[in-house]
């Protein structure tokens, strides 16, 4: 099963992910790719962070060989369905 690594790159910089995620296909991880990004910007409201600074952000998805494959801005994120879309 491939595995998938979730970046941040937000207003702090960029925090990468060293470990990843394996998903059965491109299309389940930008499903979770979705997830997570509202998860990182309700987190950031929580801590007090301005909306548009939470909605600045974005999760760069990759895989096994370092090749970016797409990324999940939190401002659209925030819009898009549970299927990812």
């Amino acid at each position: 099963m491939p595995r998938y690594f979730f970046h941040i790159s937000d207003e702090r910089g960029w925090t990468k992910d060293h470990e990843g995620s394996q998903f059965d296909s491109v299309k389940a991880a930008r499903v979770e790719a979705v997830k997570a990004s509202k998860t990182v910007v309700g987190q950031q409201l929580i801590k007090g962070r301005s909306l548009e600074v939470a909605l600045a952000g974005k999760i760069v998805v990759s895989d096994e060989h370092e090749q970016v494959l797409f990324a999940v801005k939190f401002s659209e994120a925030v819009h898009a369905d549970e299927s990812g879309a």
